[in-house]
């Protein structure tokens, strides 16, 4: 009765429970559900989602898939040779080293609760399993091990970086790495920027506008300032010489996300242009959510900017800039082959291409 009311009056109270498996017994646990790559067990969603088709009953389902989940983190921890543990939240499930586990779970579910405050029309509603927070000690060969089974057929190797969202259609999950222990500030603000995506991958996001946003996440959860429209006029030199009416076009496309010499340049611009939509183009809070819930990858969010603010995107730039001397629109139809089938963080299975964060970058 009490832990009832406490939920009734205090929906966000945030309760750590450590949990242990295994959550089926042998015989039910279908080993179709999941396959290893580099020795690491992954979860096979697509055949998940086929058992629980078969289940009409909403609470069935989400007690199906939730236990499903929670049976392969615990068959993935039984893989690690060092000692991890899982414990979980209201929407979280989180296995990590020992002793780090209730500090991480508590800022998952912090984070989640400023995010939904601070974009409270806009984030995901809750899913039917709890998302699945994997955190690899980074003295450990497991972050990159486990990224192999999502790489392109011809990739070599991995970028270096200290998170990932991978963002397949209904498997939502994130993996971390970090010397543990070092570097708070970084490691929140790439919790903070995973989980970001997390809750923003039901929309159709042009990556500008999501990798935008996601920063935003990350300043208001982990701290840090606003880029305020004079700070940028002060600091673009280089975006003054990089950004052309060539190379915008790949900020457009999302592009110029993967290319080394801009990666850097377009994580801050973007960052820019959302503020300066935010601080000076808002009315309300309202104009906001409606740009962001019908912004079209496929047109960089041009056309939903026009219907909203009455102006081409290419203005915002300008004003970021301050040249108005090139047409810094969207220009779709010369993209050529960089469209949203290239994108590389297309959402499908066997080619999830996931959201990482770059330490470098952030």
């Amino acid at each position: 009765m009490i832990k009832t009311l406490a939920k009734v009056f205090f929906p966000d109270r945030i309760t750590i429970e450590p949990i242990e498996g295994p959550f089926f017994p042998p015989e039910k646990f279908d080993l179709a559900w999941v396959f290893e790559t580099e020795g690491l067990f992954h979860l096979d969603f697509p055949k998940v989602q086929k058992s629980a088709a078969n289940i009409v009953s909403a609470g069935e389902r989400s007690r199906f898939l939730t236990e499903v989940v929670l049976e392969w983190v615990y068959q993935l921890s039984l893989q690690l040779e060092s000692n991890y543990r899982m414990v979980r939240t209201k929407h979280f499930v989180v296995l990590a080293p020992a002793g780090y586990e209730n500090g991480l779970a508590e800022f998952c579910q912090k984070t989640r609760i400023t995010t939904k405050n601070l974009l409270s029309k806009i984030v995901l509603d809750d899913l039917e399993y709890p998302v699945a927070i994997i955190a690899f000690d980074s003295t450990e060969p497991y972050y990159y091990s486990y990224q192999y089974a999502y790489l392109p057929e011809d990739a070599t190797e991995t970028a270096a970086s200290g998170g990932t969202f991978y963002g397949s259609p209904a498997n939502h999950h994130i993996c971390l790495q970090h010397p543990f222990g070092h570097d708070k500030a970084t490691y929140e603000r790439t919790i903070a920027h995973e989980l970001s995506h997390c809750l923003l991958t039901h929309l159709n996001l042009p990556m500008w506008l999501d990798e935008g946003i996601t920063q935003i996440v990350e300043e208001a959860v982990a701290g840090g300032q606003y880029v305020e429209t004079l700070e940028v006029r002060a600091l673009t030199k280089r975006n003054r010489e990089y950004w052309s009416a060539a190379t915008i076009q790949k900020l457009w496309t999302g592009e110029s996300f993967y290319i080394e010499e801009s990666q850097e340049l377009s994580y801050y611009f973007s960052k820019a242009l959302v503020h300066l939509i935010r601080s000076e183009l808002c009315n309300s809070p309202d104009d906001f959510t409606k740009f962001v819930t019908t912004a079209n990858k496929a047109d960089a969010g041009e056309a939903a900017f026009k219907a909203i603010f009455g102006e081409s995107l290419g203005v915002l730039v300008e004003e970021a800039l301050g040249n108005s001397k090139i047409n810094w629109s969207p220009k779709p139809a010369e993209w050529g082959n960089w469209k949203e089938s290239n994108d590389p963080r297309k959402d499908n299975f066997n080619s999830p291409a996931p959201n990482v964060s770059f330490l470098a970058a952030h």
